[in-house]
């Protein structure tokens, strides 16, 4: 069995397009070595919304978590959410990891 790849299965908070909020979700998988599998998830339901292949290099300043409260706990944190009414998909407890631990 290989060494598992730290960054399957971790959740992850990143700007979205053209700065029009934040988008969130979770990998599902590494497909080569620099290809992963992501899941964006919908913010009020917590849902799948699509799946896409994204490269490392596209990952680079994405925010990751060992749980989706670790990411709703950042989520709720980041400046730009306080005071209006944002919500989160998850509970808020939980601590922030980084893609190594």
């Amino acid at each position: 069995m290989g060494k598992k790849d730290p960054l399957v299965k971790r959740y992850f908070l990143t700007p979205g397009p053209k700065n029009s909020g934040v988008m969130h979700g979770q990998v599902i998988t590494k497909v080569d070595t620099d290809h992963y599998l992501v899941d964006f998830h919908d913010w009020i339901i917590g849902a799948l919304n699509h799946e896409r292949l994204m490269t490392l290099a596209e990952m680079k300043d994405w925010q990751f978590f060992r749980s989706p409260d670790a990411m709703g706990l950042a989520y709720k944190r980041r400046p730009e959410t306080s005071g209006e009414g944002a919500s989160s998909p998850s509970r808020a407890s939980g601590s922030p990891a980084g893609p190594d631990g």
